[in-house]
């Protein structure tokens, strides 16, 4: 993450997005869909349903579908 071929036209580097220059931040982003998955076939509270919230969607931008279902 600090050499400089990495660096050059990297648009995450250019605005100082942590996933650039953290690598913990990448290890911890990418095991989300890990823990998401055992926790599923674990299924720890016996339910039905499943849902996961990013709380990071969209960072505050409205991006959802206007006329669309997000869940059916």
């Amino acid at each position: 993450m600090t050499c400089s071929e990495y660096k050059k036209d990297n648009e995450l580097v250019a605005q100082q997005f942590c996933e650039s220059y953290v690598p913990e931040y990448d290890i911890l982003q990418l095991s989300k869909l890990y823990f998401i998955n055992r926790t599923i076939t674990e299924n720890p509270f016996q339910t039905n349903f499943f849902i996961c919230l990013d709380g990071g969607y969209g960072h505050g931008r409205d991006i959802y579908p206007k006329k669309q279902t997000l869940v059916s």
